[in-house]
Formats: structure tokens, C-alpha cells, sequence
């Protein structure tokens, strides 16, 4: 019996020391990786293994040597683009192989599953030789490409398409038709007020004809948990906050930092530093308040993602800057090269796509689906866009700008609600609100025109 224990336990100690061993095997790399921005060259060759005070020299080499915020800067942006390739990609992927059957569907499913077995070392070299003959080694396409899509992502996403109604998806698909209105804006060329007009009351008759008229409801649990689920504990609140307060002090400092180097005219020092305090202030204020409430609600942090890829692609990209061109002067953009015909399509198909998000979203708030939802909606979000600083003209307007014009006018509308003013008057004022705001712009650019 006490030979059998003594077994037991030298059995266990000898585990220990295997698991502890390979612990430090696995740690050793990080270790000395972390270790050697502290020496020097001849202490790495040698084998130090123990801090010295020369990190700062590392430092001042490594920002002589290389342009350490442009390699920051590349290293988000394809992450960002990695990240959003894939989710489009395996999320499309993983709808298809759930709702459209077909008989090599399963078959094509297996082999993907079978592809999550088979490790990265082993095709490493097939994938280098390919991307060699296609001569895509050193391009952002080669570094995306590979991971365009998952097997993992596209099964985790063909089993939460399962438990969306099948109701919704049919919706989803009527609000797509925004591809519809948009060959008929940049091809045919018809006026956009014209075709929006068209289809906002044939949309919504074949949203009524779908549904007979009816409401569904209620929604199914998993669906609804995925826009009003919460994000709860303090961590997470003070995080978020952090996060965004140091994104938000770090681009002003970029900007500035740009300025100068270009010999572009900087903003007040004092004015910036206001600005970020107050700005930092409050979003600490509300990530703070969001956590004594639930926590941070999915619904904000999905918004807040949106809003920053689109501000991102509208203001730092090439193609996002066309829409501005397009949309100031539509004329001289096209002598400039730019294929106006494909902007306005690829902007009417993210109207799409946003208004089919905005469809979700309702859904979900509302916990039914009736045809009749969103009506007058447009308007709210036409007064957004000029509150928040679109032009009627085209060519000007940011995306922040336009959520603080959404903010504000949903601010107006629950405020108006809580006060028990009447539906009608609401509708008032709203329509003085928005003829104000075009106004403004009108008589800004009429005043700016005649100096």
C-alpha cells in the first residue's frame, strides 16, 4: 500500500517537472526576446540571459534605423484588413453553406473541416511557391490573402445563421435591393431623389406582400441576444474607455506630428490639449456610467466599429476620398480618371448594407417584424446628415459628424417623448429642425461664394 503511494507520488512529481520543463521551453523564447531589448549586441551573441541598462540606445537605433510609426501604421491596416476580408468572406461563406442546399454543399463542408486538421507548417512551403509564381511575395495581397477565409470562422458562422428566422432573412434580402436602386443611380443614371422615392414604395409593398401584412413575433432568444446583450464588469468599461481615449490623443498627436514634418500650419497646442480632456472626460463619464448600469451594450460596441472602419476608409483611402471628388464636382472627378459610374454603385451598395444592419437592429430592439417598421425613419436620418455637417451640395461631411447629428436628433425625439408632446407636433418640429439645418448650409455657401 505505502509502495503503491510512494509510486503514485514520484509518478506525479515526474509530471510536474515534465510540465514545468515545458512550460519554461515554451516561455523561454518571449523571455528572451523581452531580455535582449535590454543589451547589446555582444550580450545577445554571448548568451546573456540577465537584463542591462542599454534599452534606451536599443531604442534610439530602432527609431534611426526605421520608421517605426509608418510599421505601426502598415501593421493595423492590414490587420484591419485581414480581419474585416475575413469576417466578410467566412460570414458569406458560412450563410451560403446554411440556407442554399445543394448536393456537393455537405461534401465541399467536409473538406473545409478536414482543412482545420491539416497544420499551417505543412503548406507553408506550397503556399510560398505559389505566391512566388504569382509574384505576390512582399504585397499587402499576398499577406491578406491566405487568411481571407477560415474554415473555423465559416463553420461558426454557418451555425449562427440557424438561428436567424427565416422570416428576417427574407426582410434582410428585400433591404439588399439597395443593389437594385444602385444600377439604376450609376448606370441609367436616373436622379437618385427619383429612384429612392421608387423604391422606398415598391420595397415596402413587397415587404407587405412577404409578410401578408402581419407581424411576427417574438423573435428567437439566440437572435436577440445578439444586439441587446451587455458587456458587463468594470474592466471591460475602463478598458473601452482607455482604449478609445488613447486612440483618440494619439491621432491628435500624429496629426500634429505630420504638420510639422510637412511644414503645414499646426492647430493651437492649448486648443488640442482642451480638446482632449474634454473629450477623454467624457467618454470616461460614459463607459463609467454604462458599467454601474448593465455594462457596455453589443449594439455600441458594433457601431462603434462600423463608425470607425467607415470614418478609416472615407478620410485615409484613396477610394474613400472619390466619393468627396464625385459628390463636389462630379464633372472634373471624371476628367481626373475616377470612374464615377462605379462610385456611385459601390456607395448606393453600402447604403444597402447599412440600411439592412439598421434592419436587424430593429428587429431585434423591437423583438417583431412587421412590414410597416422604419416608417419615416428616412427623414430622421436625412436631418442627421445635415446637422451633422453634410453638405446639400455634395462633397462635404465626415462620418463622426453625421453620429453626432444621429445623437442629437435621437436626443430630440426621446426628449420630446418624455415631455408627452403630441406625435404631430413632434413631427413639427423635427420638420423645422432639418429646413434649419439646410438653411445654414445653403446660406453658409451663398455667403462664401460671393466673397
Amino acid at each position: 500500500m505505502r509502495e503503491g503511494a510512494l509510486r503514485k507520488n514520484a509518478t506525479r512529481a515526474v509530471m510536474y517537472i515534465f510540465l514545468i520543463a515545458v512550460s519554461l521551453i515554451s516561455v523561454f523564447p518571449l523571455y528572451w526576446s523581452f531580455i535582449s531589448a535590454f543589451n547589446n549586441t555582444q550580450q545577445i551573441l554571448g548568451g546573456w540571459l540577465l537584463p542591462s541598462t542599454h534599452l534606451l540606445e536599443n531604442l534610439q537605433h530602432l527609431f534611426e534605423q526605421h520608421n517605426v510609426v509608418r510599421a505601426l501604421k502598415n501593421s493595423f491596416a492590414t490587420t484591419l484588413l485581414q480581419t474585416f476580408a475575413a469576417l466578410a468572406v467566412s460570414s458569406i461563406a458560412g450563410y451560403g453553406f446554411e440556407i442554399y442546399h445543394d448536393k456537393a454543399k455537405d461534401t465541399v463542408m467536409a473538406i473545409l473541416m478536414l482543412a482545420m486538421m491539416v497544420p499551417f507548417v505543412a503548406v507553408l512551403v506550397p503556399l510560398f511557391q505559389m505566391f512566388t509564381k504569382a509574384k505576390l511575395i512582399n504585397s499587402w495581397t499576398g499577406f491578406i490573402l491566405p487568411s481571407i477565409a477560415t474554415p473555423f470562422l465559416i463553420m461558426y458562422f454557418r451555425n449562427s445563421a440557424r438561428s436567424f428566422p427565416r422570416d428576417t432573412l427574407e426582410a434582410a434580402r428585400i433591404d439588399g435591393a439597395g443593389v437594385w436602386q444602385a444600377f439604376w443611380i450609376a448606370y441609367v443614371r436616373i436622379p437618385p431623389f427619383i429612384v429612392t422615392l421608387a423604391g422606398m414604395l415598391l420595397w415596402r409593398g413587397v415587404a407587405l406582400l412577404v409578410l401578408d401584412g402581419l407581424t411576427i413575433s417574438p423573435m428567437p432568444d439566440e437572435y436577440i441576444a445578439l444586439f441587446n446583450n451587455y458587456v458587463p464588469g468594470y474592466g471591460t468599461a475602463l478598458a473601452a474607455g482607455i482604449l478609445i481615449s488613447v486612440g483618440y490623443i494619439a491621432s491628435v498627436i500624429w496629426k500634429r506630428i505630420k504638420a510639422k514634418k510637412n511644414g503645414y500650419q499646426q492647430s493651437n497646442l492649448y486648443g488640442d490639449i482642451a480638446r482632449c480632456v474634454i473629450i477623454t472626460a467624457v467618454v470616461m463619464f460614459v463607459c463609467i456610467k454604462l458599467y454601474s448600469y448593465k455594462g457596455l451594450p453589443t449594439i455600441l460596441i458594433l457601431l462603434a466599429v462600423i463608425v470607425a472602419a467607415y470614418a478609416y476608409y472615407t478620410s485615409k483611402t484613396v477610394s474613400g476620398r472619390y466619393y468627396y471628388a464625385v459628390g463636389g464636382n462630379e464633372n472634373a472627378a471624371k476628367l481626373s480618371g475616377v470612374k464615377t459610374n462605379r462610385v456611385y454603385f459601390i456607395a448606393y451598395v453600402n447604403m444597402a448594407v447599412l440600411s439592412a444592419v439598421a434592419a436587424l437592429v430593429c428587429i431585434a430592439r423591437f423583438n417583431s417584424a412587421a412590414p410597416t417598421a422604419g416608417t419615416n425613419y428616412e427623414m430622421d436620418a436625412i436631418g442627421a446628415c445635415f446637422i451633422g455637417g453634410a453638405s446639400a451640395y455634395g462633397g462635404i461631411g465626415t462620418v463622426p459628424g453625421v453620429v453626432i447629428g444621429a445623437i442629437f436628433m435621437g436626443v430630440l425625439n426621446n426628449g420630446m417623448s418624455i415631455m408627452g408632446i403630441d406625435a404631430n407636433w413632434q413631427k413639427a418640429v423635427k420638420g423645422l429642425v432639418l429646413l434649419a439645418a439646410v438653411a445654414f448650409d445653403v446660406i453658409s455657401k451663398k455667403k462664401q461664394s460671393s466673397k
